[in-house]
């Protein structure tokens, strides 16, 4: 049995599970194991173990300490975000047409259960004995953990974009105009917004305050109660993969770079109760 469990992308709602980890001066490599191709989404890192998706359609699992492979399994299609895990389970997804949700024994490897659901878009989240799943055919299914079935599901005029957030007792879906809140037994809409931007990452959440990135270039942040509007950065630069928020900083964990001085005076004009805000951008080729 595994003492840590995982049930959320990036395991915690900040998306920054490394914030209050110390990095050695010097960093030297203890292992290294191929666990395949194109990883499909971050690691889900136990006390004990290390789970990866990939493209090659797998999902694997190895010891932490030593990189060693105790088991290996095939998924329907390329993976659909990263693993997630309980105490005795993993669950994965495939995103092709016909992509499936699987939940695999953790100790054993051994299948569990699999349900053919179609285009998953990842990440999926875990809560109250309730696996949740959102597909690029604009469904949203919660399905139960132990054997699979389906407890509800919702259809979306549009596809669902950025996967799913547990946020407390509500679920946050985004199509590509739309933003929703809604009830995490029931599934019926709570609120609803306009994007500010083209949404393609899940959110972090911190408090109050929603945190999304958009690859416009857009740096939001909105109540998590209405969804309405709070602050808005126009950082001039795609900004790909969510955000991170650690010790009041905001970061794109796929990039991470420092905000220039022109986005950190844009901040300050449109957030002062937040000074200080980083982002990350993918900078763009000179001319």
């Amino acid at each position: 049995m595994e003492g840590r469990v995982w049930p959320v992308h990036l395991r915690t709602l900040e998306r920054a599970p490394s914030a209050d980890e110390l990095v050695p001066a010097t960093v030297e490599e203890i292992w290294s194991e191929d666990f395949g191709r194109s990883p499909s989404g971050p690691l889900a890192l136990g006390d004990s173990i290390v789970i990866a998706t990939t493209g090659d359609k797998h999902v694997t699992l190895a010891r932490r300490e030593d990189g060693r492979i105790v088991w290996r399994r095939s998924l329907k299609g390329p993976g659909a975000g990263g693993a997630l895990f309980t105490v005795d389970r993993v669950y994965a997804a495939s995103g092709d047409r016909d992509g499936q949700l699987q939940a695999t024994d953790l100790r054993s490897g051994k299948r569990r259960w699999r349900r053919t659901l179609g285009p998953v878009v990842g990440p999926i989240a875990l809560a109250d004995s309730t696996v949740y799943v959102g597909t690029a055919d604009g469904a949203l299914f919660a399905m139960e953990v132990r054997r699979g079935h389906v407890r509800w599901q919702r259809r979306f005029p549009k596809a669902l974009q950025s996967g799913v957030t547990v946020i407390g007792g509500q679920l946050f879906v985004a199509t590509d105009d739309s933003l929703y809140l809604l009830d995490l037994r029931s599934g019926a809409e709570v609120t609803a917004a306009r994007t500010p931007a083209a949404v393609r990452s899940p959110p972090a959440v911190s408090g109050d305050v929603l945190v999304l990135t958009s690859p416009d270039g857009v740096l939001a942040g909105l109540d998590v109660r209405t969804l309405a509007e709070r602050w808005s950065i126009d950082v001039h630069a795609p900004v790909f993969g969510g955000a991170a928020i650690a010790r009041l900083d905001i970061r794109d964990p796929e990039v991470g770079s420092a905000p220039s001085a022109d986005a950190r005076a844009r901040a300050r004009k449109r957030h002062r109760s937040a000074p200080g805000t980083r982002i990350g951008t993918c900078d763009r080729s000179p001319d």
